[in-house]
């Protein structure tokens, strides 16, 4: 599991999890967009410990977050640290995963499978938009 990943959500596999317009900002969006294979597209896990890892965006070097992680909270960039929000562990479900963080699943919201859906976190349902192929 540790190393470089792109993160594509299993409903729709062209799709990547992205860093929003090369946004390097803290709170940067995270969404889906077709994958083209450039650095706001790579995901490194890096182990911190407990079968948890910091996702850490090869473009920017911040990790993702999931702010209060609370059912909803749309989930963004900022530096990584130590905090509980950003330990993610993947779960297998075949060969896809469902990524949490705290009780929450990294979700695709409302199973879009546009362009620009944003990410966010949900309770963990085994759905096809909360199961990602890493690769």
């Amino acid at each position: 599991m540790p190393g470089v990943h792109y993160i594509r959500p299993a409903h729709t596999p062209d799709k990547c999890i992205t860093v929003h317009g090369w946004d390097a900002s803290d709170a940067a969006k995270i969404d889906q967009w077709t994958c083209h294979g450039q650095r706001n597209q790579r995901w490194t896990f890096m182990d911190n410990g407990a079968f948890r890892y910091w996702v850490k965006s090869e473009f920017s070097n911040k990790c993702l977050d999931g702010g209060d992680l609370r059912k909803g909270h749309k989930v963004t960039q900022r530096p990584c640290h130590s905090a509980f929000k950003q330990a993610w562990y993947p779960v297998p479900r075949g060969n896809t995963y469902e990524i949490h963080v705290g009780t929450q699943c990294l979700d695709v919201q409302g199973g879009s499978k546009t362009n620009g859906a944003r990410i966010i976190l949900w309770k963990c349902k085994n759905v096809s938009n909360q199961r990602f192929y890493l690769n």
